[in-house]
């Protein structure tokens, strides 16, 4: 297997390929660099697996809430005093009964990981479709330094905030998707069943056909007789989006972050939340700082913000303090950097990594909110423009021939 890996060197992200039979062999491999921001499997390219994966219908998906489920209960049940090993077995046979296979099999490769050599990031590495890297960084965690129950409960609370996060996020985009495909359906309808009827009016008037009806004739027309070129531009551009994306994920994630206004600041606020919360729960376990931000980077799906952490651990290492090494950084706010000169002076990370943890979140909720405030007016305006322009090109010519007949 070819593996294309993603890393940082000298503040210049670098990319290389290995040749290796598994991700154990290739972390054996002389090449293989430090400060690694992304690793990937390359396979034989074909089309329609490709798609397959980038719109995620393998049959296999991410089910925050099924996961969220599951930990909690195991959660629950370290709870009661049981150990890790008794819980894992009363929720199998849950499990069986409920022909849960997703449950089943994460719980049977934790359990296979407990008993045997194998780290969990190993046993677990064929359900990454259902695990994110928070989840498997922290079982690792929990395992390696025997505080599974700590570990388990910072699970249970990081997905509760990612269900949140992802509501929010629904909710604040529903209304407009429902506008937009409510448009696109009302326009289906107007050019398959209602220009029809009204179609020999239009005929009638000749070349006093109001400008409106015009356009509006003439839309019909071209989607109508290039519907099937319009699809093959629509997703030959999807393709080569895509495409483009994988290949220069760096700067496209880089452009999001910084250069869209309320958007870039949404998502930004959104990793900041992530990253701060997980530090705080790495650091409440009792683990250095230096060691929260290393794991930490790894749950940041954005590999501009993962290359700043990976600097910034570079600069804590080189000697600057961790306020410092942050406030180098340019990326984080003049609110948070002040707040960890206060940590440092103080000692009190793990208080101030809360703070900044409701901090961002109660920033992304504003900025969320703020962006649906403007999403909607926009849509609305957008669509009575629209409406409006469907009624006078329907109108227009009944009330210009009445005009005549009168």
């Amino acid at each position: 297997m070819i593996y294309k890996i993603k890393y940082q060197l000298n503040n210049q992200i670098k990319i290389i390929k290995i040749d290796a039979n598994s991700l154990d062999a290739l972390k054996l491999n002389k090449r293989y660099p430090s400060n690694i921001l992304d690793i990937k499997c390359l396979k034989p390219f074909k089309i329609i697996d490709f798609f397959k994966q980038e719109i995620n219908i393998k049959g296999q998906r991410k089910d925050t809430k099924n996961i969220y489920e599951l930990f909690q209960s195991l959660n629950m049940m370290l709870k009661s005093s049981l150990s890790i090993s008794q819980s894992i077995e009363l929720l199998l046979d849950n499990t069986n009964h409920n022909k849960n296979t997703i449950q089943k099999d994460i719980l049977t490769s934790i359990k296979h990981s407990l008993t045997s050599s194998k780290s969990i990031s190993q046993t677990l590495g064929s359900h990454t479709n259902y695990l994110d890297n928070t989840t498997i960084l922290f079982l690792e965690l929990g395992l390696k330094n025997g505080n599974i129950k700590e570990s388990i409960n910072s699970i249970v609370t990081i997905l509760k905030e990612d269900l949140d996060t992802k509501k929010q996020i629904m909710q604040a985009v529903r209304y407009p998707i429902i506008l937009v495909i409510s448009l696109i359906l009302s326009l289906f309808m107007i050019f398959s069943y209602v220009l029809p009827n009204f179609e020999f009016v239009f005929t009638n008037l000749k070349d006093d056909i109001p400008l409106s009806t015009e356009l509006l004739l003439k839309s019909r027309d071209f989607i109508t007789n290039n519907f099937e070129y319009i699809i093959g531009i629509g997703l030959g551009f999807t393709f080569i989006l895509i495409v483009t994306i994988k290949k220069y994920k760096y700067y496209f994630d880089r452009f999001i972050i910084l250069h869209i206004p309320l958007f870039s600041s949404t998502l930004k606020n959104y990793y900041m939340f992530k990253l701060f919360l997980s530090l705080g729960i790495i650091v409440n376990s009792k683990y250095q700082f230096q060691i929260a931000i290393n794991n930490s980077k790894d749950i940041i799906s954005n590999l501009y913000i993962k290359s700043i952490l990976t600097n910034i651990i570079q600069n804590i290492q080189n000697g600057s303090t961790i306020a410092q090494a942050f406030d180098m950084s340019k990326l984080f706010n003049n609110f948070t950097i002040k707040l960890l000169y206060v940590a440092q002076e103080t000692s009190s990370y793990s208080k101030v990594l809360n703070e900044l943890t409701i901090y961002h979140k109660e920033k992304f909720k504003s900025y969320i909110t703020n962006l649906s405030a403007i999403l909607e007016p926009i849509l609305v305006l957008f669509i009575t423009v629209v409406v409006l322009w469907l009624i006078l090109a329907i109108m227009s010519p009944i009330w210009q021939m009445n005009a005549t007949l009168n």
